[in-house]
């Protein structure tokens, strides 16, 4: 399926506007979630933080995964309109992050919750050693949370960075070779207007991806811009 055709952006502008014209979600990033999940299999997903649920439903959407969503403040109308098909492989439960617990792994855990630093670093130490070890781990706003003794927490535990993108940075355990899929991303036709390029990161190679402001300004420019290039 194309991006522009999902469920999540044909969607997208239903719900609220957080960061400028942008929704939940960062478009940028949601590309690279999409290609995330059109390439590696994950059956089972923790978001901390869900909101609106943007994201649970573009993860759900493109995966066959059953999804895990913690949020105290869930606001779910909109995703129950527009995600109501894949509605029965999530369970979103009221709580704060830290009064949740569970005994189970995941394949991809989304820590998007309260982003004063405290809170944040909790849910990263909390979580992060419930992430299968082929899983990845996906940190939003990473400006605000990835503090250095976050960073030098998530290296304890043996995750390396994997991508940065504008909104997200992704992490995984080294010892899986994502090489194939980061090659392919840099000749996809997303390279014509995501700009890909390796930048050193925590003493890591790591693929950034970001893009000029104007797309993440203006949703009906990248919109066009997805239908140009037939993403």
């Amino acid at each position: 399926m194309k991006f522009r055709h999902t469920k999540f952006w044909q969607h997208y502008e239903k719900f609220d506007k957080i960061v400028g014209n942008s929704s939940m979600r960062c478009t940028i990033d949601a590309v690279i979630y999409w290609k995330l999940f059109q390439h590696f299999t994950f059956n089972k997903i923790l978001e901390i933080g869900v909101y609106q649920g943007l994201t649970s439903g573009l993860m759900l959407e493109n995966s066959n995964a059953n999804l895990i969503g913690v949020d105290h403040n869930l606001k779910l109308d909109v995703f129950n309109d527009v995600f109501k098909d894949f509605a029965d492989r999530a369970t979103f439960i009221s709580s704060k992050s830290q009064s949740f617990d569970t005994t189970e792994t995941f394949d991809f855990i989304l820590i998007d919750g309260d982003h004063a630093v405290d809170v944040a670093y909790q849910d990263i130490v909390k979580f992060t050693p419930l992430l299968n070890q082929t899983g990845i781990l996906a940190i939003d706003d990473y400006n605000e949370v990835l503090v250095p003794k976050t960073v030098h927490q998530l290296r304890t535990l043996g995750l390396v960075p994997l991508i940065q993108a504008e909104q997200t940075e992704f992490w995984h355990y080294p010892d899986q070779d994502r090489s194939a899929f980061l090659d392919n991303l840099l000749v996809d036709t997303i390279s014509q207007f995501i700009l890909l390029h390796n930048i050193d990161l925590h003493n890591c190679t790591v693929l950034k991806a970001k893009t000029v402001k104007a797309f993440t300004d203006n949703i009906q420019l990248f919109d066009k811009v997805l239908e140009l290039y037939d993403v």
